[in-house]
């Protein structure tokens, strides 16, 4: 699941769980863009300067106190970093 803040994936990995509880969910983020990866590495939010991406959609941080940070703890179990290339790849690709 693309993650930026985190909205998407706590919600789908909600629902996800509810229905199969054994299902792993795996978050995907621009490696330009770690936010959410690094807060849950170091247990609380983190600010850390993201760098342009071609994902701009998951770009960014994630606000202070957000309902999405300890749903991403406790539901996300596997975090990957995706570089630039894969990015503009996959886009090729889809297109």
């Amino acid at each position: 699941v693309a993650v930026g803040g985190g909205g998407l994936i706590a919600g789908v990995a909600a629902a996800l769980k509810a229905a199969t509880p054994g299902v792993r969910v795996i978050g995907a983020l621009p490696a330009n863009s770690p936010v959410m990866a690094e807060s849950i590495t170091a247990g609380r939010i983190v600010e850390r300067e993201s760098f342009p991406t071609l994902s701009d959609g998951t770009a960014g941080g994630i606000e202070a106190g957000a309902i999405t940070f300890p749903l991403c703890r406790a539901l996300v179990d596997e975090w990957v970093l995706v570089d630039e290339e894969a990015i503009s790849s996959a886009m090729v690709r889809f297109i």
